[in-house]
């Protein structure tokens, strides 16, 4: 299957330049779900979102499903967040699982030159 080919050879350059193997498995991993989870929030009935405004449509639709369940702050987060564009908290999400990996990267003199 070609998601797990991608998915060894990302982990793979990713030890090329200095990650542990595990902590790379898990870096490419963690971003790949995002990937996937993003794809299907953009699916109803197993029929693809055909773009942006579509996946946005089908994301608050989800915030029936909010309310009630959560304290006004919680709600009020999650209609800003529905509200917005898929693509930005898509990026915003991508960003916080980079950072962490970036964290646990072991960084030497060498990659920093990089």
């Amino acid at each position: 299957m070609e998601y797990a080919r991608q998915g060894a050879r990302a982990a793979a350059a990713l030890v090329e330049v200095g990650m542990d193997p595990e902590t790379a498995v898990l870096a490419q991993d963690l971003v790949n779900e995002q990937v996937l989870l993003y794809f299907l929030a953009g699916q109803r009935r197993g029929e693809p979102a055909t773009g942006a405004e579509e996946i946005a449509q089908l994301r608050r639709r989800m915030l029936d499903d909010v309310r009630g369940e959560a304290p006004q702050p919680v709600v009020g987060a999650f209609e800003r967040v529905v509200s917005g564009s898929p693509e930005d908290w898509f990026q915003r999400k991508i960003e916080v699982v980079l950072d962490g990996i970036a964290a646990s990267f072991p960084l030497g003199e060498k990659h920093l030159r990089m």
